[in-house]
This record gives C-alpha cells, sequence and structure tokens, in this order.
C-alpha cells in the first residue's frame, strides 16, 4: 500500500529493489513531468534489497547406472534447498520482512529455525546452477547448513556456509 512498507516473504523468491537516487531530497524532486520537453530524464540506478546466494554443483556421474542401460542425467534440477540454522547458531533467519523503498532500509521478519524454499535453476549436463535469495545477514563458519532437494529427493549431503564464501572480491568486507 506504500512504497514505505512493501512486504515479502523469502518463501516466493522474489526480489526487492530500491532507486538509490529516492534516499536523497534533492535529487529527482523538483522534475516537472508535464514541462516543456516532450521526454523527461529520470536517473534512477536501483539496487538488490535481499542477499542472492549462488550454488554451483557438478554431479559426479553423468550417467546414471540402471539395468537398463545408462541414461543421460539431463532433466535433473535442485529444485528446493532446505536451509537450517546450526543448533549453536547465533545469526537469524528470517523468513521475510518489509521493505522501504525510499530509503532502502529492510526490516526482516519472522526468525526461524530452518525453511524449505523453492528455487531457481539452470541446469546444463551435469552442471547445476542454483540461486537462493535470503535476508541479509553476518553469519560466520557453520551457522547457516544447507540440504538440497535434487528432483524431489533431498541428497545426503549437505553444505555448511563459511565466512570466506561471503567475502566480496578480493576486500576485508564478507556478508
Amino acid at each position: 500500500t506504500s512504497p514505505e512498507c512493501i512486504e515479502f516473504e523469502i518463501s516466493t523468491q522474489s526480489d526487492v529493489m530500491y532507486a538509490i537516487q529516492n534516499s536523497v531530497p534533492s535529487v529527482n524532486k523538483n522534475i516537472n513531468p508535464i514541462g516543456s520537453a516532450s521526454e523527461v530524464d529520470v536517473p534512477l540506478t536501483f539496487a538488490h534489497a535481499l542477499t542472492l546466494l549462488e550454488f554451483n554443483v557438478e554431479l559426479e556421474n553423468d550417467k546414471y547406472n540402471h539395468p537398463e542401460g545408462n541414461g543421460d542425467v539431463n532433466g535433473y534440477s535442485i529444485d528446493k534447498i532446505t536451509i537450517a540454522k546450526n543448533s549453536t547458531a547465533e545469526v537469524p533467519l528470517y523468513s521475510g520482512g518489509t521493505l522501504n523503498a525510499v530509503n532502502g532500509t529492510l526490516t526482516p521478519k519472522g526468525d526461524v529455525e530452518s525453511m524449505t524454499v523453492k528455487c531457481k535453476c539452470d541446469a546444463k549436463k551435469n552442471k547445476i546452477k542454483t540461486y537462493l535469495l535470503l535476508v541479509p545477514t553476518q553469519p560466520d563458519d557453520d551457522e547457516y547448513i544447507f540440504s538440497f532437494h535434487l528432483n524431489d529427493v533431498v541428497l545426503n549431503s549437505v553444505f555448511h556456509l563459511k565466512k570466506a564464501h561471503l567475502r566480496h572480491g578480493d576486500s576485508a568486507e564478507y556478508g
């Protein structure tokens, strides 16, 4: 109902964005949309409010071993991911929140122990790339544990997120 309170749920995996210029009162505030020009430039630079995690999975065997022959594994995908907090985790895991698109602030809500979400996946031969949107936090090593659902079957192995996985390039910034 307002650009200052846009609700979102992580379960929908829908990104939320805001225009950086909205937080500066002098930018884009005095534009006359019915001025003398037939076109009005409104410079907007959008920023993502949520964190995007990308998982790259490579299937060790690109052929399945079946009594009727070795078939190709094309068509396999990671369709869901379960994220859980380690029992000793101090970091929150939010299920949603609200975005103030005027100033770009997030108000997280729903600290949960775990959640399973459908995710976007790009599969080519034996390589699967999967994306997951989350509310930004600052986890330490092993605080989040991920389980992957390969064509609705939960894989036996899990992935423990390390702080080093969240490093911004070569910088000293993480998250």
